[in-house]
């Protein structure tokens, strides 16, 4: 990495400081544009209401590594979407062959407050994600919850720098311990809970800082703001993220992508930053390509939203097949539907979705 004389400060977070999203429906929105029940895909996904990721930084609070000396820095993060899937009209015996979904996510997010350099040795990440379906069929309202608790433990190694400018570049690697809780219940019934699920493994990523970069954000991007471009590249994998920096330190833009496929595009529309001037920035020449600018990983930057625990927390919506299991609990519904009209009126198509001969014949055999 470059080294530089000039003075930089890191800087600091204030209880209160706040970043908004939008963008965190992406995901979310092509998952459901997938989603299979009875092999019938929705005509459309449409998303009402709120769809922004709100990130507050919360002050110090008690480590989650009881071996760690000191205190850890705490953010929390929510993010609720409404989702409706829509089929052909009069294809299915959802009341307007419409199915509503609401996905409702709680992030809790700690880091050590001392670290050596601009990346947090360790991070720990507790997510509550809660799937709910709702759908009425004839008069009877029905609701299928599936609620997932993750626990994500990072811990890092590398080579990265206090300070960093446009062309260094280096590397890192993380190992993540996740484990996996999932439960489920239809029309408020009791939780059914399932095993808890632990996975391992170790990533390897290459972070590069790139040139300048004039974006717009905000309330319908009319703020322009200059950043600069950072790259997060897994090393031998097919996952990378782009980071528009600010020289504060804090993150306005995000992509992310698997296989140069768009993942995930992040935009920041509001943000409340209390240690603005906390900094002492040097800049050198006309331009600001000779400016030295520090990126602390802390819960309110890159656990949360960037980098790899914020990309794999969403990530899990597939990892853990929410919209399997969800599916499943709509195919066993459709099944005791058409079994019960089987019996009144055994000449009759029943069920939940329409169904050619081939599907029938396959659902019948499970």
């Amino acid at each position: 990495s470059t080294v530089s004389s000039a003075e930089v400060m890191s800087p600091q977070w204030t209880d209160g400081d706040t970043f908004v999203y939008v963008g965190y429906d992406t995901f979310a929105i092509d998952t459901m544009n997938q989603y299979l029940a009875n092999g019938s895909t929705p005509e459309s996904v449409d998303r009402i209401g709120n769809d922004r990721l709100t990130t507050r930084y919360d002050g110090n609070d008690d480590c989650t590594r009881t071996a760690w000396e000191g205190e850890c820095s705490k953010a929390t993060q929510t993010h609720e979407i409404d989702l409706i899937a829509n089929w052909t009209n009069q294809s299915t015996l959802f009341e307007s062959d419409q199915l509503f979904v609401t996905i409702n996510t709680d992030r809790q997010v700690w880091e050590p407050v001392d670290r050596i350099g601009i990346i947090s040795p360790f991070t720990d990440v507790k997510t509550i994600t809660l799937f709910m379906v709702n759908f009425t069929v004839g008069n009877e309202q029905n609701s299928v919850e599936v609620e997932a608790t993750i626990w994500s433990n990072s811990t890092r190694s590398g080579d990265w720098p206090e300070q960093f400018r446009t062309g260094d570049s280096w590397t890192l690697e993380e190992s993540i311990e996740t484990t996996t809780s999932i439960r489920t219940r239809e029309n408020g019934g009791p939780w059914n809970e399932t095993e808890k699920i632990t996975k391992s493994e170790v990533v390897s990523s290459i972070w590069t800082a790139g040139e300048e970069s004039d974006i717009y954000v905000g309330e319908g991007s009319q703020i322009k703001e200059s950043t600069t471009v950072v790259t997060i590249e897994e090393t031998g994998g097919l996952r990378s993220d782009k980071l528009w920096v600010h020289d504060e330190g804090y993150v306005l833009q995000q992509e992310s992508r698997i296989d140069g496929k768009v993942t995930l595009v992040l935009q920041a529309v509001e943000w409340s930053y209390n240690f603005e001037e906390v900094r002492n920035v040097q800049i050198t020449g006309n331009d600001r390509t000779g400016t030295i600018f520090v990126f602390i990983v802390v819960g309110i930057a890159i656990a949360t939203i960037l980098g790899w625990v914020g990309f794999r927390a969403y990530n899990i919506v597939k990892e853990a097949d929410y919209i399997d299991n969800i599916a499943e609990r709509v195919v066993d519904l459709d099944r005791n539907i058409r079994e019960k009209g089987r019996d009144s009126e055994p000449n009759q198509p029943r069920g939940l979705l329409s169904r050619d001969a081939e599907i029938s014949d396959d659902i019948d055999n499970l």
